[in-house]
């Protein structure tokens, strides 16, 4: 799966920029709101550090990321096979989310700091966009395991850890998974003979 790569230039873009537009969208809706700005840890930086500190990151989210292989890889697959891709994300979305609540526990951890019920509601959520761009591309663990990577990246480049701009991406990330949901009528781009190659 990791070899399913034409697949289009748009899914590379969206693995590549679809969480930098979240985050960015989430403090720009914070700061509409009345919030204060918040400081990114990238801001002021050349251009060039930037993209070399994005691309460190994504490269160690491929090496060292193991849940893409067996969320995506290896689970999705076989659970859409036989309760559809509807009931298949929320069935993993229930131990991916589960598998990062340890970490509400160390201090001044990013969960703690955000609230473990927004934290475990974007994890949700995220779990429908992948599955969508998983099945939109003919069940490419590339695409998706790229868009795992540099969500952690931009996380680290476009976000200060403030609760209030993250509430209002998860905010934004519901709305892109709902309407995935809806505009698929809830098969969130599942097409049986294209993603349960073995």
């Amino acid at each position: 799966r990791f070899l399913i790569w034409r697949v289009g230039l748009r899914w590379y873009l969206v693995g590549i920029f679809l969480l930098a537009a979240l985050i960015l969208g989430g403090i720009a809706l914070h700061i509409l709101s009345g919030g204060s700005t918040p400081v990114l840890p990238a801001a002021g930086n050349p251009l060039w550090d930037i993209a070399l500190t994005f691309t460190i990151f994504v490269l160690l989210g491929f090496l060292i990321n193991t849940e893409e292989i067996a969320w995506r890889g290896f689970a999705l697959p076989q659970l859409q096979s036989q309760y559809g891709p509807l009931a298949a994300a929320l069935l993993i979305a229930i131990p991916e989310v589960t598998l990062h609540l340890p970490l509400f526990w160390i201090q001044d951890s990013f969960i703690q700091t955000v609230g473990i019920g927004w934290f475990s509601a974007f994890s949700m959520a995220v779990v429908f966009i992948y599955t969508y761009v998983f099945n939109s591309t003919k069940g490419s663990l590339l695409i998706v395991t790229l868009l795992h990577a540099s969500q952690n990246a931009w996380s680290n480049l476009l976000s200060d850890n403030s609760p209030g701009p993250f509430h209002f991406t998860v905010v934004l990330t519901w709305v892109i998974a709902i309407g995935l949901i809806a505009l698929t009528r809830g098969h969130l781009g599942y097409h049986t003979s294209e993603t349960d190659i073995t």
